[in-house]
């Protein structure tokens, strides 16, 4: 962490730069009369009020450094106006199973104490630096990770950061819909020993007055009910939910392997599993797979994987074997709310109505020669999104806007920025490559490069939607340009993608769409496995499986003609 304020502090473009960003990821998605009335007005916000804001924003970006000249909007909009289930853009890291043999309850154990670890080090500022491809990351992000939690108020939620080891000393740990506090480190800061969290564990996983019907775990919050303010009726249940919220992290036992459940059930959470407001959200399966169901805040989700291979790392170095036949009895530290069975019905119902909108599709390609990509200078990433692309062209009527997330954690204070991912370019390559054109594989080699360009744009941070963001921060009414339908096409979510590169740890990256008829693209490479996640309205169902169909003949395609 101690590298952090070595990093350059967040690039801020100029207003030509946005406009040339804009204008030139517009132009695909609109027709010609339209594109001119969005030169107009684009031309018109800088010359009325962008100029001044732009100078308003640069004055701030100077008197505020090292600090990121976007933070405030990250804090008081972007975190607070995220809804906590998936369907605002929480997701879902999925490993391969655990390959070493050790029996279920000693896994659950030392990932208990793995983690422990690891927010002993990130207290202490000991977690070595990381990096992406030899560039550094920024470890003030991991500030809050572990020890933060969104508290719900009526008009506004709240991100809470506790105090190390006073306020979060404790893990939460759900097992047949009940939920219980599992204390981690004592009053002097030190650790509970390892043996004495397994002696927890195993009471829990055996405990047998379970009540699935009268359970906290069917309590799932979002902005669209008011489940919170009918479980927080009362001080009991406040008390409750003072405690959850003071847990380092919250993890779920399972009796069922990974196979057996549902992409659905894990990433947006069916009323039989946990919903508390955590940065992580652990399920482990019996067959040793873990899921990282990430409340999307304090750590975007390149540095997020790397946490997850950080807390493998450890989990390599304990060794431990404990013996459920020789452990010491310890109270079980259940959390009890006082509900009824006509509350519980009402909370589950809404949340159900909501969840049960959504489906997933599980997307895998392992034909591709992606040796034979690499010599044609094909970069991978582009390779996906021109897939998307492609999909997107020949399943829907018109296209959609497609918005890659892109890392610019390498400054200070820095978090994502975004790419539109739509070029003439790729256009016109997805054009020549249905057709069968002679000219596909140089087209392929042009979006390509012009995809690359893009990204390296990005994270420079010359992005449009966070420029606007930066500029609406120093104005107190709504941008003009925000009533100009153009730039509303251009800014919508309406397919929302993000990768994790090529990891051998994580085998799903799953989220829900981000707008109503969108979809969620998670995805990754693994070997020479191509994988991405699906996530769709369910009433979309008819095109999306067309999407789905189209981006299996993209590649076949793709495959066809780097192999010619």
């Amino acid at each position: 962490m101690k590298n952090s304020l070595n990093l350059e502090q967040l690039n801020l473009c100029s207003l030509e730069e946005t406009r040339e960003w804009y204008l030139d990821g517009l132009q695909p998605l609109v027709n010609q009369d339209e594109y001119q009335q969005a030169i107009k007005a684009i031309d018109k916000f800088i010359e009325d009020e962008g100029k001044l804001l732009h100078e308003k924003l640069v004055a701030y970006k100077e008197a505020i450094y090292p600090d990121s000249w976007l933070m405030p909007y990250s804090k008081d909009i972007y975190l607070n106006g995220r809804g906590p289930v998936a369907i605002d853009g929480n997701y879902l890291l999925e490993t391969l199973p655990y390959q070493k043999e050790i029996d279920y309850l000693n896994f659950v154990t030392r990932v208990i104490i793995s983690i422990q670890d690891l927010y002993y080090d990130l207290s202490k500022k000991a977690i070595p630096q990381m990096k992406v491809k030899d560039q550094l990351l920024c470890m003030k992000q991991l500030k809050g990770f572990l020890r933060g939690t969104r508290v719900f108020s009526p008009n506004k939620d709240i991100y809470n950061i506790y105090e190390d080891f006073k306020d979060v000393n404790s893990c939460a740990l759900f097992y047949q819909n009940n939920c219980y506090i599992v204390k981690l480190f004592n009053e002097d800061k030190t650790r509970i020993a390892s043996d004495k969290i397994y002696s927890q564990i195993v009471k829990i996983y055996e405990y047998e007055q379970a009540n699935p019907e009268l359970s906290f775990t069917c309590l799932a919050f979002n902005n669209h009910d008011d489940s919170y303010e009918i479980l927080s009726t009362n001080k009991q249940n406040q008390a409750q939910l003072a405690r959850l919220n003071r847990t380092i992290f919250a993890m779920t036992l399972w009796d069922k392997k990974s196979s057996e459940v549902s992409t659905n059930q894990k990433s947006y959470y069916d009323a039989s599993n946990a919903w508390p407001l955590k940065s992580w959200n652990i399920d482990i399966f019996t067959d040793l797979v873990c899921t990282f169901n990430n409340e999307h805040t304090f750590v975007d989700g390149a540095t997020n994987a790397n946490l997850i291979v950080a807390l493998f790392d450890k989990i390599e170095q304990h060794d431990e074997i404990f013996d459920e036949n020789d452990y010491q009895e310890l109270p079980l530290d259940k959390l009890e709310f006082d509900l009824n069975q006509d509350v519980l019905e009402k909370i589950k119902r809404n949340y159900q109505n909501r969840t049960e909108q959504l489906s997933s599709l599980r997307f895998e390609y392992d034909k591709l020669d992606l040796k034979k990509i690499r010599e044609h200078k094909i970069n991978i990433d582009a390779l996906f999104q021109l897939g998307f692309l492609y999909a997107d062209y020949y399943a829907f009527s018109q296209l959609k806007t497609i918005h890659e997330s892109v890392s610019a954690s390498h400054f200070y204070d820095g978090r994502t920025s975004m790419l539109r991912s739509i070029s003439n370019e790729g256009v016109n390559f997805i054009k020549a490559l249905k057709q069968g054109d002679n000219n596909s594989l140089e087209l392929l080699k042009e979006a390509s490069a012009k995809h690359v360009y893009g990204i390296k744009k990005a994270k420079e941070f010359c992005c449009i939607a966070r420029h606007y963001a930066g500029l609406s921060l120093m104005s107190d009414k709504q941008l003009s340009i925000y009533k100009n339908k153009e730039f509303q096409k251009y800014i919508a979510q309406e397919i929302c993608t993000s990768s994790m590169g090529n990891t051998k740890l994580i085998n799903r990256f799953a989220y829900a769409p981000v707008v109503d008829g969108g979809l969620g693209l998670g995805y990754l490479s693994q070997g020479n496995k191509l994988i991405a996640d699906i996530s769709f309205y369910i009433k979309d169902e008819k095109e999306v499986l067309k999407f789905y169909q189209y981006l299996f003949e993209y590649f076949d395609k793709v495959n066809e003609l780097v192999k010619a």
